[in-house]
């Protein structure tokens, strides 16, 4: 979508989404290819190449080829990168290895080379490829087939200071090339400028947290320290005084005074994780902060005055909130979800390993090798083939789960797809995913029983109903129909 952010009207309430980056001259998506994995060559893993799109097969191999002959080659789309194609390397990919040509929105391949190919798992000589499949060439590369713009993305508010190396993290820690990801990072920094009230949502491990974090230094209030807390972690007795503080004294003897996280972020950012979780009585109060920076301490007369801008995060849907609390979130931020920009599951996962060896350096670094462009790890076509292609419930932390599994099982320096690698992926072993809603005990009226009784208190109800989290039971109440109401 080109042009200003779009306003919608919900129910008296606006809300602005701003809309994807442009992609320059030309914004019509088309199907491409992208590299996930090369033995050869993993420092350009993210590059992506576009098949002709006069109807002609371009050629995929490795070299120049004929002259005159459409060549499939890849590049880096990046703002701050020339686009400069070029073939593949590997000892193993043929001159002329794969003949691809557009057709519709799929891809259309024969593997015309001395290399085997595997289209999601299955060796193929043709093989028609929609967006989600992989296609590996024998130890040589592994691609993913994506649906994209060609053109470099153009930001239109995302600052030149913050941008990253390609397939690397940028200055606020966004990991991405994806078409998604640029959008988010144009759509954050639209925000970071408006002096207004945000809500971050998505599913749980999509990033919420590091958005806000994110929205926060791209802002005019970086120079302040960001306030962040969880509401859910906020005990009910004491919500008001953990947000509002109160007077010295009050309500008994000996209670010292307390800013309160309001009065904390003055002048600065107030990260509410979880504002879903707050009580209703409590999302009441901060109506008149959030429309006028007044608030009252407990056990003040007088009201107090913040320049205060409130970034709050939820896992729910929006609508769930309170509508008016809602209301005051003028501006929304939806983080993507793992699924949806799968070409971005290697570049993420490469991030996560070198994390992990700089907090764990006896137990991972065997993994990671230094290089001259950045810390590369080694890992097998096939655990990376099946990370890209498996559905992610709880989205980059189920992906770490799965490559922290993948190096306690690795008997050697690469990562590679285990039996354990494989059972949480299909949620059989422990801390697995979809083992945390498999509980087929459980139907619709006893998940209204259970929540009715707890007063919709999401944690005690999960806990009465034997789940692992509350994230389980949103899965539940999501898979069963029952709202949150």
């Amino acid at each position: 979508m080109l042009g200003p952010p779009s306003s919608r009207r919900e129910d008296a309430t606006t809300v602005t989404n701003v809309g994807p980056v442009s992609t320059g001259a030309s914004d019509a998506v088309t199907p491409a290819l992208v590299l996930c994995w090369s033995r050869s060559e993993p420092h350009r893993v993210g590059e992506i190449a576009f098949p002709p799109g006069d109807g002609r097969p371009g050629v995929l191999g490795r070299g120049q080829g004929d002259p005159g002959e459409p060549r499939l080659n890849f590049s880096p789309l990046h703002p701050t990168l020339a686009s400069d194609p070029a073939a593949l390397q590997g000892k193993g990919i043929s001159r002329d290895q794969l003949r691809v040509q557009r057709v519709g929105d799929r891809l259309q391949v024969e593997n015309i080379g001395r290399c085997s190919a595997e289209r999601n798992g299955s060796n193929f000589r043709t093989a028609e490829l929609s967006v989600g499949d992989t296609l590996h060439l024998d130890r040589q590369v592994l691609l993913a087939c994506v649906s994209r713009a060609p053109s470099p993305p153009h930001l239109r508010f995302f600052p030149e200071r913050a941008l990253g190396e390609f397939g690397r993290a940028d200055g606020v820690g966004l990991i991405g090339e994806s078409g998604a990801m640029w959008a988010l990072r144009d759509r954050v920094a639209f925000c970071a400028l408006a002096e207004e009230h945000v809500l971050v949502h998505g599913s749980s491990g999509t990033g919420k947290e590091l958005v806000a974090a994110a929205l926060h230094e791209l802002s005019e209030r970086r120079r302040a320290r960001l306030v962040s807390r969880n509401a859910a972690t906020i005990p009910a007795g004491i919500a008001a005084a953990e947000l509002f503080g109160n007077r010295k004294d009050y309500p008994n003897a000996g209670v010292p005074e307390r800013a309160g996280l309001v009065g904390e972020a003055d002048a600065s950012t107030l990260f509410l994780d979880e504002l879903g979780e707050l009580p209703p009585e409590l999302q009441s109060q901060l109506l008149r902060f959030l429309d006028s920076g007044e608030y009252q301490r407990l056990g003040e007369d007088r009201a107090r005055r913040v320049d205060v801008r409130l970034v709050a995060a939820t896992n729910r849907q929006p609508s769930e909130l309170k509508h008016d609390l809602f209301a005051r979130l003028k501006l929304s931020i939806e983080t993507p979800d793992l699924n949806s920009h799968r070409e971005d599951i290697p570049l993420l996962a490469r991030e996560l390993v070198a994390r992990a060896a700089k907090r764990s350096p006896l137990l991972v670094q065997r993994f990671v090798r230094d290089t001259s462009r950045g810390a590369e790890f080694y890992v097998s076509a096939r655990l990376m083939d099946r990370l890209v292609r498996h559905t992610y419930q709880l989205h980059v932390r189920e992906l770490d789960a799965v490559l922290w599994q993948a190096m306690a099982d690795a008997s050697g320096d690469e990562l590679d797809l285990s039996d354990g690698v494989e059972q949480r992926l299909s949620g059989q072993g422990e801390g697995g995913a979809a083992g945390e809603v498999a509980n087929e005990e459980i139907d619709a009226d006893r998940l209204r029983e259970v929540l009715g009784a707890t007063k919709g208190n999401k944690t005690e109800a999960a806990r009465q109903l034997g789940l692992s989290s509350r994230f389980a039971l949103y899965r539940l109440m999501k898979r069963l129909g029952v709202d949150s109401e």
